[in-house]
């Protein structure tokens, strides 16, 4: 019965070198995700950044623009130019133009920030679905750690009960139930592979599928940089526009100056329409600040989406560290089974010299029972012999009588 065992044994090593691939291949898994995931964080911090910092030039270019018509206006107050409503109306629609860029710019930015928050709940599911499946071979491991433990009782049990029964009809059970034992492990070891073999092209179908995303997210990201640098060339050439419409409206105001005393109601006209225009302006920097704030917004948003990747990579590195622990203690306790197997073989090999010294002296006890048993017959056939003989004289001396 100590074959049993043996093969129990056997099948719990099989058992443990199964497990700990898996277990392995969990733990590559969940680094590589952890490594995905830091990726799409710097990536969603670059492209806050790099938005952030259009946003800025936008401002700071319309800023610029607003500077130079105040200039206009004061040079045009001091010097007394009529000046003409089409000028301040096409830097107001200007400067209308410049709020639907800022516009345009938070739209951006809204929409990097849903893309970074449909990425933080992918790489959440992708965590909780990783540690589920390890889940499932921390139960599948400790499981066979069971089987191994009742089926390690069992053999010995069995082989205790097979030492004080013995007989020939106990090896050929013993026989059969070491094949079909086997015949299981085979068919369970198969079943572990083909389990292990899906779950790995899942895995790389959806690894793949993720990078394509990645892939396109950053072309489009790309075209929509190569947009806003256009934007800034196209703001840079309208800001040299209005410089030279600066310095043309210079030239005016000195041609314009010895009409002064004529131009006192157009200058009523223009302070009118001046004051309309302030209160267009007025209107636009209330819009601009709503922009603003709502930028402000968007940016404590964005500290908020980065304190959570902080924590999310906190939470992974501890997840990293007991992995690491889980799998020092299965090489622990593979180090014991293989400890605890080689003592088994010793002890087998012990027993196994003694059965065969025991053998041994069977066979000369029967050598020595069938050379008794032959000297013996030879005894008794003299006797009867002798007997036969003893009851002739016996006849004969009766006859005599």
């Amino acid at each position: 019965m100590d074959a049993i065992t043996y093969f129990m044994v056997n099948y719990g090593l099989y058992s443990l070198l199964l497990i700990v691939p898996a277990a392995l291949l969990g733990a590559g898994l969940g680094w590589f995700t952890w490594g995905k995931y830091r990726a799409g964080e710097l990536e969603s911090r670059q492209r806050l950044e790099e938005a952030e910092q259009v946003t800025e030039e936008a401002e700071i270019a319309l800023s610029k623009e607003r500077e130079r018509l105040k200039t206009y206006r004061e040079t045009a107050g001091l010097k007394g130019s009529p000046g003409s409503s089409s000028d301040f109306e096409r830097t107001i629609v200007d400067l209308q133009g410049d709020n639907e860029e800022l516009e345009k710019i938070l739209k951006v930015a809204r929409k990097e920030r849903s893309e970074v928050e449909a990425s933080l709940a992918a790489m959440a599911q992708e965590k909780t679905s990783i540690e589920e499946e390890l889940a499932v071979v921390k139960n599948a491991r400790e499981e066979l750690e069971k089987e191994l433990a009742s089926a390690t009782a069992g053999a010995s049990a069995s082989g205790q009960s097979g030492k004080k029964d013995g007989g020939g009809s106990e090896e050929r059970e013993l026989a059969a139930v070491t094949r079909n034992e086997r015949r299981k492990f085979k068919l369970e070891k198969r079943a572990l592979e083909k389990e292990l073999a899906s779950a790995e092209r899942d895995l790389r179908r959806k690894l793949s599928a993720a990078e394509k995303s990645a892939n396109r997210q950053l072309k489009t990201l790309e075209k929509k940089t190569r947009g806003l640098e256009k934007q800034l060339e196209d703001k840079a050439a309208e800001v040299d526009r209005l410089s030279t419409a600066g310095e043309k409206l210079d030239a005016d105001l000195m041609n314009e100056r010895a009409g002064m005393q004529k131009a006192g109601e157009e200058l009523r006209e223009l302070q009118g329409i001046r004051e309309e225009a302030e209160h267009r302006l007025g209107e636009v920097s209330k819009q601009r600040d709503l922009k603003a704030a709502e930028l402000s917004v968007l940016q404590k948003e964005s500290d908020d989406l980065k304190k959570k990747l902080e924590l999310e990579a906190d939470q992974s590195r501890k997840n990293r560290d007991r992995l690491e622990r889980e799998v020092s203690s299965v090489r622990a306790s593979s180090a014991a089974l293989e400890e605890s197997l080689s003592s088994l073989e010793a002890d087998r090999a012990d027993k196994v010299g003694v059965l065969s010294s025991l053998r041994k002296e069977h066979e000369d006890l029967r050598e020595t029972m069938a050379r008794m048993k032959k000297e013996r017959a030879g005894e008794r056939g003299r006797l009867e012999k002798d007997l036969a003989e003893l009851r002739n004289e016996f006849e004969v001396v009766g006859e005599r009588l």
